[in-house]
């Protein structure tokens, strides 16, 4: 027996000659064990794999032993298996209609098949209108003793209270609440239209899968007709199951997951691992890696990513275990590693593709306020520095008063000429980069601002005047200034000429006046000084630092760490010693408190050293995280781990995964809730679980039994490195193993989640 399943079509509702009691002379006749080969060819042409005998309140054990004898001669390649089943006339409540249920059995233990027989022989029902009450029904079932699926007939919508006789809802008072409680697995419909009504009704049950179509044959040699007056419907049953029994309860404890299923087209996968000689063939769905911590799970993931970049101790295990893996095609693979995401969101690389984001705009906003802010810091302390020089040089300073004769022979000039302070020249360099800047995104983007072409054009004009106005009176401080130190030179040479010629009773008093003039200058200097002391630096404010952009129903969010942070604390902190606050530092008066207030600074002269810390600074809080959030929903996505990962993985499995044949994931769980894991991870998965090849490695049973994987993969590694490994579908059982077990005993919460998806029955 294959240990992967497969899309099968199972046609549980046939009818043989042991119905006869019900229906007209001869109207099944020759429905008998002498023509089970008929039955046989039309099931095999019309590609019917596994299906079950349902007679009217009866079993044949020998026709059922019959039939399976003849299976096993494998005449009929395209059918797999027969299973025991009987079709009950069933009162569910007193005073009500019967209803037809069909009861298909466990055949692991063959010895107790002959038990349904005996049952039922044991209350036997003769009438042709008979029935069983609940209560003998149950009795019956509690007699034969095998695990059961129930199906019940249901042939309108649940409130159509007309027609459809044998239907479930003719026979309980409340349909909804009965169906609740899980006393059936599903309901059976005879025509494909019905079962739109069905999911209708279903729906105010929470049921949304709950439905099977079976033939009613009755005349075996017209199948898949029920008689030689039906017509073809064309139409069954297929779930992706084993075909057995085990099979069956799998698809009918979860048929979201197995009814209805789709071929898996994907040529381009990984078809096998091999341990030495042990093949583990991958499914074409979804594959999960189990297995305790340092069982190789995340070795094997890496091996079948890409085993050429094996870490040196995956490339020893798997020398030592002797691997290989066998591919169809090219496959493109994703694999995401464990906490990458995360990590990926941290460093600003989560999806980092110009398709998906944008660029942070204000970001040179940030870094040139910050930039300005530090050099209008340090200009503030060197004002206060010379001015307190000034005021020192006054304090010092003694000028000898002596009487001042005019009558030298030699004029002397007063070369101590100021030279103007152009504050307009960096405004007006600031201001033309605003209006490149402008002019450029304008240029890059002419189709988009189409429609503000006259505002742009009006601001452009205010823009150039403003700068061309500050602009002017830039130059025309440059050309003062030119002519005052052109000036100032001849002075001095005219100066340094007469000086030859002067007496050295005229060059002590040339030397007085200077002194005095010097002096007087510095008194100047100083009272401008305290005159026009600067405004204290205020720290920037808080930058938006955030874009996002819209792709496909995402937002796709680049976030700068400054975004909307008040950095002045941090600043001080990073970039000054510990002992000086704010306030001490901006009371600095001298360059050797300068020097000390500087974090790496031992020399005023290699300031340049400091404002390298502060570009680093910047550097810091303009790395970037990069999520992406689902666009249009009420409330927000969030920013923590889990809800991140949760949007990642729908994006990669609705929009990313078309580029990929193969997506590998290691602990996609991480940082996910269980709500979350319910609701929407496992949702994600199911959407390519048909069209792509995914192979997960995880330790919550929630991505095993509620996904109901298609294959799982058992490790265990011992102290000597060599891997053992146990495989096969949920449902897959032989004498060494059953893995549903395996999923339950080594998996945290596993034997909770197996119990929770199979209460219903026994084991």
């Amino acid at each position: 027996m294959s240990k992967l399943n497969d899309i099968i079509s199972i046609d549980l509702h046939i009818h043989s000659i042991f119905s006869a009691y019900k229906e007209n002379d001869g109207y099944v006749q020759n429905s008998n064990i002498e023509n089970i080969d008929v039955l046989l060819q039309k099931l095999n042409e019309n590609n019917i794999n596994m299906f079950a005998i349902t007679d009217h309140n009866r079993f044949s054990y020998e026709l059922y032993v019959a039939i399976k004898n003849r299976i096993a001669q494998s005449l009929f390649k395209n059918v797999y298996k027969n299973l025991p089943g009987v079709e009950f006339d069933v009162q569910i409540e007193e005073g009500k209609p019967s209803c037809h249920i069909i009861a298909i059995f466990d055949d692991k233990e063959e010895r107790k098949l002959k038990n349904i027989e005996d049952a039922i022989n044991n209350n036997l029902i003769e009438k042709q209108n008979g029935f069983y009450s609940r209560e003998d029904f149950e009795r019956i079932l509690r007699e034969i003793g095998l695990n059961v699926i129930l199906i019940a007939h249901q042939h309108k919508h649940f409130d159509n209270e007309e027609g459809g006789p044998k239907s479930l809802s003719n026979s309980v008072s409340d349909i909804y609440e009965f169906i609740r409680t899980g006393y059936i697995n599903a309901l059976e419909y005879q025509k494909p239209s019905v079962q739109g009504m069905l999911i209708n009704s279903l729906k105010k049950a929470n049921e949304n899968d709950f439905t099977i179509i079976g033939s009613d044959c009755h005349q075996w040699e017209y199948y898949p007709c029920k008689d030689s007056n039906a017509t073809n419907r064309n139409y069954v049953t297929k779930i992706k199951a084993l075909p057995n029994f085990d099979g069956l309860i799998f698809a009918f404890t979860n048929m979201e997951n197995r009814f209805n299923r789709v071929k898996n087209k994907n040529t381009n996968i990984i078809e096998s691992i091999k341990f030495d000689t042990n093949e583990i063939i991958l499914s074409n769905g979804i594959n999960a890696i189990i297995g305790d911590n340092g069982s190789g799970k995340t070795f094997l993931l890496e091996f079948l990513n890409n085993e050429d970049k094996l870490k040196k101790h995956y490339k020893s295990l798997a020398e030592k275990n002797k691997v290989s893996k066998r591919v169809s095609g090219q496959p493109n693979i994703y694999y995401v590693e464990q906490n990458q995401i995360i990590d990926q969101v941290k460093k600003g690389e989560l999806f980092n593709n110009a398709k998906y984001y944008n660029p942070i705009a204000t970001k040179t906003t940030f870094k040139e306020s910050i930039q300005k802010y530090a050099k209008d810091l340090i200009d503030y302390i060197n004002y206060n520095i010379e001015t307190e020089k000034t005021k020192n040089k006054l304090n010092e300073g003694k000028v000898a008063l002596i009487l001042e004769k005019d009558n030298l022979y030699i004029p002397t000039v007063k070369i101590d000429i100021q030279t103007s302070l152009n504050k307009y020249k960096s405004r007006s360099e600031t201001l033309e980069n605003i209006i490149n800047s402008f002019k450029n995104e304008v240029n890059f983007n002419q189709d988009f601002y189409k429609e503000y072409e006259d505002k742009i054009n009006i601001i452009n004009e205010q823009l150039e005047y403003i700068q061309k106005s500050i602009l002017n009176k830039s130059k025309n401080i440059e050309v003062d200034n030119q002519i005052r130190n052109l000036i100032i030179s001849a002075l001095r040479n005219f100066n340094a000429e007469m000086d030859k010629n002067r007496t050295d009773k005229e060059k002590e008093n040339v030397k007085y006046k200077q002194e005095k003039n010097d002096f007087c200058n510095l008194i100047i200097d100083y009272i401008i000084r305290i005159a026009n002391k600067p405004d204290i630096p205020k720290f920037p404010a808080k930058v938006v630092g955030v874009s996002k952009k819209l792709y496909q129903g995402f937002a796709f969010v680049k976030k700068a760490k400054f975004d909307g942070l008040f950095l002045e604390d941090e600043f001080y902190e990073g970039l000054f010693n510990k002992e000086y606050s704010k306030e001490r530092i901006l009371k600095i008066t001298s360059n050797e408190e300068l020097e000390g207030a500087l974090q790496g600074i031992k020399d005023i002269k290699k300031i340049e050293t400091w404002y390298n810390k502060v570009d680093k600074f910047i550097e810091e809080y303009l790395s970037e995280e990069t999520f992406i959030e689902k666009d249009g929903l009420k409330n927000t996505v969030g920013e923590t781990p889990g809800e991140i990962s949760a949007i990642h993985y729908d994006f990669l499995f609705n929009d990313l995964s078309k580029d990929y044949d193969i997506i590998i994931i290691d602990q996609p769980e991480d940082d996910i809730s269980s709500t979350k894991i319910t609701q929407e991870l496992l949702k994600y998965i199911k959407q390519v679980r048909d069209y792509k090849q995914i192979i997960i490695a995880t330790h919550n049973p929630l991505l095993v039994v509620n996904l109901d994987v298609d294959n799982v993969i058992c490790l265990n590694k011992n102290y000597k490195n060599e891997i053992s490994v146990k495989d096969g579908c949920l449902e897959y059982n032989c004498q060494e193993y059953k893995i549903i077990d395996e999923v339950a005993d080594i998996m945290d919460g596993g034997k909770e989640a197996v119990e929770r998806r199979f209460r219903l029955y026994g084991n």
